[in-house]
């Protein structure tokens, strides 16, 4: 987890990746945000604090409510996510 706070710190954006699960964020990428969202030492500025980010979903339907799920996540760290949606749906 600490190789993944350095790169996040050292990154200008990050793109989430994540299937959806009842209409929630996966519970794996809940759980990774939840340790690199803070900072270890309260001198240092918290490795997602503020950063630009996307959500990109795999899922069955459009993947909406997950993404709703994940802005609410994100306003913790006041992380500045991608407000439009691409839907890309193979048949």
């Amino acid at each position: 987890m600490q190789a993944a706070r350095e790169k996040v710190t050292q990154a200008h954006a990050i793109i989430f990746a994540s299937p959806e699960h009842n209409y929630k964020i996966s519970a794996a990428l809940k759980n990774a945000y939840d340790w690199i969202s803070f900072a270890h030492d309260p001198k240092i500025k918290a490795p997602l604090r503020e950063k630009a980010a996307a959500l990109m979903v795999c899922c069955l339907s459009d993947g909406l409510k997950a993404q709703e799920h994940f802005k609410r996540v994100c306003e913790y760290c006041k992380i500045k996510l991608m407000d439009k949606a691409l839907l890309i749906k193979k048949n």
